[in-house]
């Protein structure tokens, strides 16, 4: 048969019509190169729930499908199985979306082409070529697989693809500096293929969030499973799973069990497993029938138990933040928050008994309570146009703080300065503004450049090294310098939390900066709605909370922002003491 005829046989035969899920499970093979915990040949048998999703995947006269999921469903691991079906069964131009390029590029090394070189049937596509087979790029026989960064408008707008894959979407940047949302300009790029497919998966944040608003768009399906005892069929809640709230923490796991809506029967772990191995995905809303959107919580997963859940969700019950990521990273549900503001009342009310430029735990009335326990002075920075605006705050290694002074500085060399004269600990100075000096004094006096997020971090902060001279002449001299950055919206809760009384550390101001209107109205100008920080007004000046929320993640950072302690920690010292 002559080359002609051969690809004019394969133009015209039909592609596969098995399932995904049963291709994968005789072509994927997962190894310990993927950090799997179960190696081997790809089996659906434990998480039947992806069956449903594939099937959508599949589906022609579906275009869009979204996962809204909790952490640990093995759902993630679905995203690159079905990239290896379209690269071995149904080739077309593919595009991987992530947060960043550094998160793409780690996700392709670590993960993804480690799954198709071990994957017998996926590894025949590969072209054998070394400039075909790079981190953001892959040349396949009869595809090709881009990986960009959401913060990247060049690379969204670019090409046009058939497949998109959107991953971890709660993390995009709502909106690149000059151009629309990451994800509009993603999908503007599908518009020329009548058979586009769209998949958007993610943990959800809050209500506003990406992945929340795309499955409300979508037909809302959950994973329905029957009742052992009476064969009511319900969706799994986590206001089913009864424990007791007083017992100690490890007794009111050990007694956590799910209690049936329908006829109030008790299931434990292997029944609840064995209830999912019999569910099925119903729709609960009629909208958009080319939309499939899913939601999946992590106690649908065989390998999480209810002792597991109460586990993670009694000792974070009281902090909003850390309830936030069980909500989230557990139930896979928005996190719902009611608009809060920092009162005026809030500086009187911490006002302690010591003055301006005065240690708080060297003032008469504190002394005894601190003697001999450790403290370090941290140093927040605001980069404005014509000046630096700082806050200097001394931490004692319980967690409580008192500020020590905030003032207007005119040169990084007089913050250095200032930061010996204080024998501060770390200088956290804000880099989103005239950054490529921030990042030049920083390399020069050893201060941390900060940048915040547009994205919720668990930890509140990561690191990761950037070029002082990206995007000028000078960046092939390959100067880097560690840049933070840091959720600022789990910050400013803990900081609001503090000023407020509701924290169980104290947090204090000098005698006499209540009156101080520069000071106050800087640190009340910002509120939160849905869990994230906005200005009350447009225009007003926020450099003081800025700084103070700096001179926290350097405390964080530090281990000086503590937890108290907690039941499980009742025989030892909480983290960071």
């Amino acid at each position: 048969m002559t080359i002609h005829a051969t690809a004019l046989t394969r133009a015209l035969t039909p592609p596969d019509q098995q399932p995904i899920w049963r291709w994968a499970e005789s072509a994927v093979v997962l190894s310990s190169r993927q950090g799997t915990s179960f190696p081997g040949p790809y089996r659906t048998k434990l998480t039947p729930y992806v069956r449903g999703i594939f099937d959508a995947l599949q589906d022609p006269t579906i275009q869009t499908v979204t996962v809204e999921k909790g952490a640990q469903t093995g759902l993630t691991l679905l995203a690159y199985v079905w990239l290896c079906w379209i690269i071995d069964v149904e080739p077309g131009p593919t595009l991987m979306v992530y947060p960043n390029e550094n998160l793409a590029r780690d996700r392709s090394r670590d993960v993804v082409q480690p799954l198709i070189e071990d994957s017998p049937v996926v590894s025949r596509q590969l072209t054998g070529r070394r400039d075909d087979w790079t981190k953001l790029a892959y040349r396949m026989k009869r595809c090709t697989v881009n990986w960009v960064g959401a913060n990247s408008p060049a690379n969204l707008a670019s090409r046009p693809m058939r497949y998109l894959i959107e991953d971890e979407t709660d993390k995009y940047p709502t909106q690149t500096k000059t151009e629309a949302a990451a994800v509009s300009l993603a999908e503007q790029r599908t518009k020329t293929f009548w058979n586009r497919k769209i998949l958007r998966i993610s943990t959800p944040t809050t209500e506003d969030g990406i992945i929340h608003k795309s499955f409300l768009e979508g037909d809302q399906r959950r994973y329905f499973v029957p009742c052992h005892a009476c064969g009511a069929m319900q969706f799994l809640k986590w206001q089913q799973v009864k424990f007791d709230s007083d017992a100690p923490l490890n007794q009111a796991a050990a007694g956590a069990h799910y209690e049936c809506e329908a006829c109030g029967a008790e299931w434990d772990d292997v029944q609840k497993n064995a209830a999912v191995q019999q569910g099925i995905w119903q729709t609960t809303s009629d909208k958009s029938p080319g939309h499939a959107s899913f939601h999946l919580p992590s106690i649908c997963a065989p390998w999480v138990t209810f002792a597991d859940l109460v586990m993670k969700f009694l000792p974070k019950k009281a902090y909003p933040n850390e309830l936030q990521d069980f909500i989230n990273s557990e139930l896979g549900e928005p996190f719902i928050r009611e608009s809060v503001r920092v009162k005026d009342s809030f500086f009187a009310e911490r006002e302690g008994q010591y003055k301006i430029e005065q240690r708080f735990t060297d003032a008469p009335l504190y002394a005894k309570k601190y003697a001999g326990q450790d403290a370090a002075m941290f140093i927040g920075v605001d980069v404005q146009k014509e000046c630096l605006v700082v806050c200097a705050r001394l931490f004692a290694v319980n967690g409580d703080s008192g500020l020590y002074d905030r003032r207007l500085l005119g040169s990084f060399s007089e913050l250095q300065e200032y930061a010996i004269g204080l024998q501060a600990y770390a200088v956290g100075i804000d880099c989103g503004y005239r950054t490529q000096e921030v990042y030049e004094n920083a390399l020069q006096y050893q201060f941390v450049p900060c940048k915040g997020s547009g994205y919720r971090i668990p930890a509140v902060w990561e690191q990761a090294y950037r070029n002082i001279y990206e995007g000028t002449r000078k960046q092939k001299d390959g100067i880097t310098v560690g840049v933070i950055t840091h959720d600022p919206n789990q910050l400013k809760d803990q900081l609001h939390d503090r000023m407020s009384g509701k924290s169980p550390f104290v947090w204090l101001i000098p005698r006499g900066l209540s009156a101080d209107p520069d000071y106050t109205m800087q640190m009340s100008a910002e509120q939160s709605v849905n869990g994230k920080w906005v200005p009350i007004k447009e225009g007003m000046a926020n450099h003081y909370w800025d700084a103070e929320v700096l001179c926290l993640l350097m405390a964080t950072m530090y281990g000086y922002n503590s937890y108290i302690k907690r039941e499980e920690e009742q025989d030892g010292d909480a983290p960071g003491r």
